[in-house]
């Protein structure tokens, strides 16, 4: 980045450039998210990548991005509820879906799995809220995942007027949460 804090203009080959310092695999998921960066992505976000998860080498990590914005955002959330969900995620939770990761000068900051067309869960580090880490998933799970719903904790009010600024609206409640625990659960659908 500048010292403006833009990213600088993009000259020559893109193409070459992207080649000479990625993989494959990440060249792919780069030119399926610039167009989004073009069309209204904040440019203080441009140094962020997002590309598919590296397995369960990284689960640990992904963990630790849970924790830390679940302890930022569910102040609802039992303690007893939060240490059951925390064990799971790496069993259980994470192989159940496809997840992407945003990664920012080289380290993960963020997560979102989907399932079908569902968005099953995004979370961002809590060091990074606020910076369109977030909507970058989200983007890159609806144009390339075809994610077209979300279900969200009514009780979490920041991610519901996330989603519903996306584009997103409520088209359902549920009072208990799909394992039957109080937590009410409010069911999104992507509009137009």
């Amino acid at each position: 980045m500048s010292s403006a804090g833009r990213a600088p203009a993009c000259t020559g080959d893109a193409s070459s450039a992207l080649k000479a310092h990625l993989t494959y695999e990440e060249i792919s998921w780069t030119r399926k998210l610039l167009p989004h960066y073009l069309h209204g992505m904040p440019p203080e976000i441009a140094d962020i990548r997002i590309r598919s998860t590296r397995g369960a080498v990284e689960f640990p990590e992904l963990v630790e991005i849970w924790r830390s914005a679940v302890e930022a955002t569910h102040d609802f959330l039992d303690r007893t509820d939060f240490l059951r969900i925390e064990s799971n995620l790496a069993s259980a939770y994470f192989p159940a879906v496809s997840l992407i990761v945003a990664e920012k000068e080289g380290a993960p900051v963020g997560f979102a799995g989907t399932s079908e067309q569902n968005l099953e869960m995004l979370f961002v580090s809590n060091s990074v809220r606020g910076g369109g880490i977030g909507t970058a998933l989200l983007r890159e799970a609806i144009a390339n995942n075809a994610v077209t719903t979300v279900d969200v904790n009514e009780q979490n009010s920041r991610a519901v007027g996330f989603y519903l600024s996306q584009g997103f609206a409520r088209v359902g409640r549920s009072e208990l949460d799909g394992d039957g625990r109080p937590y009410p659960i409010l069911h999104l659908e992507l509009t137009g």
